[in-house]
């Protein structure tokens, strides 16, 4: 199976907390200065009209660029857009005009890491002179370049322009459900040139009337898929329409040369296209393109067959339980780490070059992570991913996601292969996949009575001392406090634990070992109440035990109905009622 798999988790990039949605008005210059003003993980929203942008601008911050509801904004711009120091950009609904343009549109800038992602959705692209999307130079590329739901058209060079000259130029590449159409010269519509470029994958788009091969990747590009586009010319010819070293099928060609040998399932046929020289490639009654995709759908970009509903996505949850130590920890010895995985299915453009993600913990478990995703997804890594949100060298090998619902991998006991390109990677030895199925534990979450009580002499001051009969119920009369009725024996010494999952977590008050030690004042059959929070200002010890007292009680005076906290301080027992502190004769201290 061919994985279209890449280090997209690597970024991991944390979106702000605090985004905000920005009004942006059109005119010179008002974009670029939003853009400027902007914090990361803004989102500006651009009115009708035009936006004029003179000279090149750098975008180096994760930004989200998008028409307001109802409007249909236009860039026009004289030099272009760099995508610079590992931003990660999305535009969505504009429509950039390179009529006044003497360059590209948008192109990868970065000198060093090449982490930038770009993202085009809804977007039209027109008249430009040079490269629309471009990447050149050493150490200049897209770690990714999605583009779907777009349109190319009158454009004189490659729409999609990926120059390799030393190292990587695009890290995946995925282009969908897009409409290319009219260039000039000798020009595809997307060149990948050889190099070091790892995933291409192009699915469900339209190419019409190109001066070179509509799609051409060097040959050393041999991770990449075409599948489920329409090729066609204007007249007959012996253009080639697509060169690719990677998978073909599902396409349909008209008026070109016959597609490479490699291709499979696919047809040589007049898609009947509506009116293709005014830019409708709507199909016709009757087209063969409209039953030719893999599911018996239609194929090529997707909007130009209106009677065909869109395929609603179908999820199903993933988890990961990790077993070992697999994570790093802070200056508190507190984990600090999470998990994350990505995901690729084989052949489905959407899905080659899915960004990973964090997962998200499961409540009530212990060291559990699960995600959704489309069951279209086959494959799966499960990554460590550190505190700045990046991608930690520790990752499972490349796993085949079972057909089973609620399926999850359990990491045991990494063992570091040295030999491996990150060093740390996990032997399948390390893992495996079993259902998952909801915790239940033994015990209900909640407060228990521990300790030696009724002159029980067998406690262990473990958790298999405890069962439902220790367990604190919440005092109806203070929501605040939980309570317990029982028999005790002078001598007897207690604690109130937390219980979450089967395991201790807390001892009150002030943590394991601070025992309370009953007396005879405290005695016989009593209810024991417990608050969970601090009392009073000057309490170093949380978590606070009452003991209701009996008519021999030393502090009697103080009032029958009186609750006292009791503690013990450097060897001695003291009584605090209402902040003020006594001793166990009585006597205010």
């Amino acid at each position: 199976m061919k994985k279209f798999f890449s280090l997209f988790a690597a970024l991991f990039v944390a979106l702000a907390m605090n985004a905000a949605v920005v009004q942006v008005s059109a005119g010179s210059g008002t974009l670029t200065a939003a853009i400027t003003n902007a914090a990361a993980g803004d989102v500006l929203e651009l009115a009708d009209g035009t936006y004029t942008e003179n000279g090149d601008y750098s975008i180096n911050k994760n930004i989200t660029i998008k028409a307001a509801d109802g409007a249909n904004p236009v860039i026009s711009h004289v030099y272009y857009f760099k995508v610079d120091g590992g931003a990660q950009v999305t535009f969505q609904g504009i429509e950039f005009d390179g009529s006044g343009a003497s360059d590209h549109c948008i192109r990868a800038h970065n000198n060093s890491t090449g982490a930038e992602v770009l993202t085009l959705e809804g977007c039209v692209f027109h008249n430009y002179p040079s490269y629309v999307l471009y990447t050149q130079r050493s150490a200049r590329k897209w770690h990714g370049l999605i583009i779907k739901n777009c349109k190319f058209y009158a454009n004189t060079k490659y729409a999609v322009g990926i120059m390799n000259e030393t190292g990587h130029s695009c890290d995946s590449l995925v282009v969908e459900n897009s409409t290319f159409e009219n260039t000039t010269g000798s020009y595809s519509a997307i060149y990948v040139q050889d190099g070091n470029t790892t995933n291409v994958a192009v699915d469900h788009c339209t190419f019409y009337n190109f001066g070179g091969a509509f799609v051409k990747t060097g040959a050393s590009v041999t991770n990449s898929t075409v599948t489920n586009c329409i090729f066609a010319q204007p007249t007959a010819g012996t253009k080639t329409p697509i060169e690719c070293a990677g998978t073909i099928s599902n396409c349909l060609i008209f008026n070109t040369a016959d597609l490479p040998s490699t291709a499979t399932a696919c047809l040589n046929a007049d898609p009947l296209f509506t009116n293709a020289a005014n830019g409708d490639f709507t199909l016709g009654t009757g087209s063969p393109a409209l039953t030719a995709a893999t599911d018996g759908g239609a194929i090529g970009d997707l909007r130009w067959a209106p009677a065909v509903a869109p395929i609603e996505p179908e999820y199903r949850t993933i988890y990961c339980k990790i077993e070992s130590d697999w994570w790093k920890y802070d200056a508190n010895g507190q984990p600090v780490n999470t998990v994350g995985a990505y995901a690729w299915g084989q052949g489905i453009a959407e899905l080659a070059a899915w960004p990973g993600v964090k997962m998200d913990a499961v409540e009530g478990e212990a060291n559990v992570w699960s995600i959704s995703l489309d069951t279209r997804y086959a494959n799966i890594v499960f990554t460590r991913v550190g505190p700045s949100g990046n991608y930690e060298g520790i990752k499972t090998p490349d796993l085949v996601i079972p057909a089973d619902s609620n399926a999850m991998y359990t990491i045991s006991a990494p063992t570091p292969d040295w030999s491996s390109p990150n060093h740390e990677m996990l032997a399948e030895s390390d893992g495996a996949w079993s259902t998952y199925a909801p915790y239940e534990p033994a015990l209900a979450n909640g407060y228990y009575l521990m300790g030696i009580i009724g002159g029980d002499s067998t406690a262990t001051w473990t958790i298999a001392d405890l069962n439902s009969s220790r367990k604190l119920e919440v005092n109806q009369a203070n929501t605040a406090e939980y309570q317990i009725s029982v028999t005790l024996a002078v001598g007897d010494q207690l604690q109130v634990v937390e219980v979450a999952n089967d395991a201790i977590t807390n001892w009150f008050p002030g943590g394991e070992g601070m025992n309370f030690v009953i007396d005879a004042a405290h005695a016989g059959e009593k209810t024991i109440y417990f608050r969970p929070d601090r009392q009073g200002a000057s309490d170093w010890w949380q978590g606070c035990i009452y003991i209701a007292p009996n008519e021999s009680s030393a502090i009697d005076a103080l009032g029958a109905d009186a609750k006292a906290v009791k503690v013990i301080e450097n060897g001695r027992i003291y009584i605090i009622r209402d902040g003020v502190r006594f001793n166990i004769l009585g006597a205010q201290e």
